[in-house]
C-alpha cells in the first residue's frame, strides 16, 4: 500500500492542524514529518490516534487512500487486515467495492472473494446454509479430488468447509474435510502458508471436542500452538490457549485449565491494548 503519507498530510492541511498539533500526545512532529513524506509507515495505534483527531475513521481512511490508488492487490491486502480483526461489516464493504470496480477473471482471487463472502453470510446474516454452500464453492474452483499439491486457500477452505459442517450438526460430513485441511498442513510443510491456516488445528480440535474425544482434542490444540511458534505467529494463539483450557476442564484437571485461561486472557488483553492487529 503506498501513499498513506500523502493522504494523511492532505487531511492534516483540510482539517487546519499544523504538524505539531496533529502529533502532540500521539508520535515526535518527527514521525510524522516522515510519515507524510512516505518515509516510515504508521504503527495501527498511531494511525487510529491520528485519524481519530482528523475526525476521520481508520476504516474510512483505508477506503479513501486505496481508492486514490487503486489496485486489487491493496484491496485484497484490506480484506485480509480486516478479517484478522474480526470486522465483517468491513469486508462486506470491502467486497461490494470490488466487485463494481474490477473484472475479477482469475479463479484464484474469486476464490478469496469468495472465502470472505461466505464468512460474511455466517457472520453477518447468519446463514449457515449459503456460508457452507459458498465455501464449497469457492473450494471447488481449484480444488479437486485426488489432487496432489494443494494451496494455501485451498487448506484453509477445506478446514473452512469441515467446520460448517460442524455448525450445522453433520460430523461425518465435517470429518472428511477436516481431516483432509490437517493431513496435508502436517504432510506438505511450507513456512509459507498464510497464518490463517492454524484455523484447520483449532476447527479439527472443535470436531474431536464434538465427538467426545477429548485427548486427541488435546493434540489437535497442540499441533496448533506448535505450527505457531514456527512461523512466529500469534494468530489465534489466545483462542488456542483457551481451547486448551476448555479441554483440560473437560478433563476435570481444573488447575491446569485455570492456568491456561489466565494465560489465554493476558494475551486477549495485550492484543487489545497494543492494538496487536497485523500479527
Amino acid at each position: 500500500m503506498t501513499g498513506i503519507g500523502s493522504f494523511l498530510k492532505r487531511m492534516r492541511i483540510e482539517k487546519n492542524y499544523t504538524v505539531e498539533m496533529l502529533a502532540q500526545g500521539i508520535c515526535s512532529t518527527d514521525e510524522l514529518l516522515r510519515m507524510e513524506a512516505n518515509q516510515e509507515l504508521p504503527t495501527t495505534y498511531v494511525l487510529t490516534r491520528l485519524c481519530e483527531r482528523l475526525s476521520i475513521s481508520p476504516r474510512d481512511f483505508y477506503m479513501k487512500e486505496l481508492s486514490i490508488h487503486d489496485s486489487l492487490t491493496n484491496w485484497l491486502a484490506l480484506l485480509t487486515y480486516y478479517f484478522r480483526q474480526n470486522k465483517y461489516s468491513a469486508i462486506s464493504d470491502v467486497l461490494i467495492y470490488v466487485r463494481e470496480t474490477f473484472q475479477v477473471e482469475t479463479p484464484e482471487v474469486m476464490q478469496q472473494l469468495l472465502f470472505y463472502e461466505a464468512h460474511c453470510e455466517r457472520e453477518l446474516a447468519h446463514d449457515l446454509n449459503k456460508s457452507v454452500e459458498i465455501f464449497q464453492k469457492s473450494l471447488n474452483l481449484t480444488y479437486y479430488k485426488g489432487k496432489q499439491w494443494l494451496t494455501e486457500w485451498e487448506i484453509l477452505l477445506l478446514s473452512e468447509v469441515g467446520f460448517a459442517y460442524l455448525e450445522q450438526h453433520q460430523p461425518a460430513k465435517a470429518s472428511y474435510f477436516l481431516e483432509k485441511s490437517v493431513t496435508t498442513l502436517l504432510g506438505q510443510p511450507s513456512y509459507h502458508y498464510r497464518m490463517e491456516c492454524v484455523r484447520a488445528f483449532y476447527f479439527m480440535s472443535q470436531y474431536f471436542m464434538y465427538v467426545d474425544d477429548l485427548e486427541r482434542a488435546l493434540h489437535l490444540v497442540h499441533q496448533g500452538i506448535t505450527w505457531n511458534r514456527k512461523k512466529k505467529s500469534a494468530y489465534l494463539f489466545a483462542e488456542l490457549l483457551e481451547m486448551k483450557a476448555i479441554i483440560l476442564s473437560e478433563m476435570k484437571d481444573i488447575d491446569a485449565a485455570a492456568d491456561w485461561l489466565e494465560k489465554a486472557n493476558t494475551l486477549k488483553w495485550l492484543y487489545r491494548s497494543t492494538e496487536c492487529y497485523d500479527y
